[in-house]
């Protein structure tokens, strides 16, 4: 009787093809089939051998290597290609003058072999073994399927984790392909209250499993950083202190992190260990912009990095990608290369990644992949109404207060100004006091309004004319930048107050203060209501606030600004 736990497929009774146009042979093999309780199936020689093989898919082969219509080298060959992924061990009976034949032939795939005459316990010996190990390799290829299964349903749980919540912005392609279950690649994108939008890809060292450890707070980072109206270099610090703090010290992150305005005419690019950023231009030209910064996760301090910083245009596209795309390699070795990534911008200008992906696959033909591939394409379009839909500000109301109101402030003075974020300060106090809701939304707008007004009026006497064009906003930025280093003196202070006017009905008084000279509000409330709309990238702002608040009032010589937002 067999044993049935020994044997593929758990079967009691295990079939064996026994192949040899010597039919002496065929009987006595035959004969010790069946006597170990298996059921041999017989073939005269090599053709009927294969058909009785895809009619019965036995569990062993032993077969004669001599045989007139297809030898036994053959038949192992054809039938090592008809088994697949299932495991048939073949014994190839022989005799001695034919061991320089079974030599020149290891690489058909035999199993074992055994020289004629052979005792009938050697044979026993040699189908028992052949039997266990197809069992044991059955077993172990049934667990590292389950195995695979496992890891596709976690990789699956963990890429919702990390990337579902990226937002829904048509100017975004997203592509990955890792090069195991698991990629060491992370696509990430998530918008600031006030419409700015980031998007970024990170590559940790290497692939596979053990490279996700710094996916999760990578990616819960960057998004409570956006939340909090954070601006890219304060992510990009608080990013490389939590990986720095959490990450083994051979690993680190590559990031390419890049800012767009709410109006999609600026755009801010950090690049710390990736390949070039391409931004490819209307008119046919490709700029790149280079790794000039190290990777996250190994200075204690991002403080002297640098972003590249330019205007966009509509149909302007920008590409990220890791370096798995050129560092791609065809069967001879070859490496894909910048050049090949390069033809795609000329050739095929209106879908890039695709272009990518099709020219990688083309090149790989089948090569297995050495590393992740992850590409991002951002196509600069103008930029949708980002602000809350069906608001509609209601005028102040003079109910009296309920329990539970509040007041904070904040003054940053000097170099605090260039370092400091008290719009993220207030608004993280605001919604962890008041909870998460849409209608503290437009809180942000107003905040970022006021603040950056008095920083860039007031303290740093800024011009906003300068703002008159996408170039002369450029300019403006750089003198921003320029100015926010060098400076020593000048102070902003932010006020809140919350009165609780019902269960459903909030209202938050602001007020900034700069120790700037002020500004002639009439004139300047003159001049915009003047300017047309279309053409008008400055003094935006005194308008946006307007039509959020339900009240607006300038004071100390327009220094200061009193705005009233009733949350309903």
């Amino acid at each position: 009787m067999a044993d049935q736990g020994l044997y593929p497929n758990n079967q009691a009774v295990p079939r064996v093809l026994i192949v040899d146009d010597f039919d002496t042979n065929l009987i006595l093999l035959n004969r010790l089939v069946k006597q170990l309780g298996m059921q041999p199936i017989a073939a005269n020689g090599g053709l009927e051998a294969l058909e009785l093989f895809k009619q019965h898919r036995p569990d062993l082969v032993i077969t004669d290597v001599c045989m007139q219509d297809l030898d036994g080298i053959e038949l192992t060959r054809q039938i090592k290609a008809l088994s697949g992924d299932q495991f048939v061990p073949v014994i190839l009976a022989t005799a001695s003058n034919e061991e320089k034949l079974l030599e020149d032939s290891l690489d058909v795939g035999w199993d074992a072999f055994i020289h004629r005459p052979f005792s009938l316990n050697l044979m026993k010996g040699k189908i028992h073994s052949m039997l266990r190990f197809a069992h044991m390799h059955q077993t172990t290829q049934q667990l590292i399927e389950a195995r695979e299964r496992e890891e596709q349903l976690a990789e699956q749980l963990f890429s919702r984790a990390v990337e579902q919540a990226n937002v829904n912005d048509p100017r975004l392609t997203f592509y990955k392909q890792p090069a195991e279950t698991f990629s060491g690649d992370v696509l990430l994108s998530a918008r600031r209250l006030d419409g700015e939008l980031f998007f970024l890809l990170g590559d940790f060292t290497g692939h596979g499993l053990t490279t996700t450890v710094g996916a999760l707070p990578l990616s819960e980072t960057f998004r409570a950083m956006v939340n909090k109206g954070y601006d890219s270099h304060h992510i990009l610090d608080q990013i490389n202190r939590k990986l720095r703090k959490l990450l083994p010290v051979n690993m680190f992150l590559a990031l390419a992190m890049v800012a767009v305005s709410s109006d999609g005419q600026l755009v801010r690019v950090w690049n710390a260990g990736l390949p070039d950023v391409l931004l490819l231009r209307t008119d046919g030209s490709i700029e790149h912009i280079p790794s000039v910064n190290p990777p996250l996760g190994i200075l204690e301090s991002v403080q002297h990095f640098t972003a590249f910083s330019t205007t966009l245009e509509e149909g302007d596209r920008l590409l990220l990608c890791s370096d798995g795309v050129i560092e791609a390699r065809d069967m001879a070795g070859e490496l894909f290369g910048e050049g090949r990534l390069l033809s795609c911008f000329t050739s095929d200008q209106d879908n890039l990644t695709q272009c990518l992906q099709d020219s990688l696959h083309s090149f790989t033909s089948g090569e297995a992949q050495g590393d992740d591939i992850s590409m991002i394409e951002f196509q600069a379009a103008p930029a949708t109404d980002l602000m809350p839909t069906g608001f509609c500000p209601i005028s102040q109301s003079s109910a009296e207060a309920l329990p539970g109101s509040w007041r904070w402030s904040l003054e940053l003075e000097g170099p605090d100004l260039a370092s400091a974020n008290p719009v993220a300060q207030a608004m993280g106090f605001l919604l962890e006091t008041e909870g998460r809701s849409e209608r503290w939304d437009p809180v942000f707008t107003i905040l970022t309004e006021l603040y950056v007004n008095a920083l860039d009026h007031g303290v740093l006497g800024l011009d906003s004319a300068l703002k008159h064009s996408a170039e002369g906003f450029m300019q403006y930025f750089q003198q921003r930048e320029a100015r926010l280093q060098n400076l020593t003196t000048g102070s902003v202070q932010i006020n809140l107050k919350l009165t609780r006017l019902s269960d459903d009905h909030h209202r938050l008084d602001i007020r900034v203060i700069d120790s700037g000279e002020g500004f002639n509000v009439k004139k300047v409330l003159q001049q915009q209501a003047q300017q047309q709309e279309h053409t008008q990238l400055m003094g935006r702002g005194i308008k946006l606030v307007s039509s959020l608040c339900s009240s607006v009032e300038y004071f100390d010589q327009g220094n200061g600004v009193h705005v009233v937002y009733e949350a309903v």
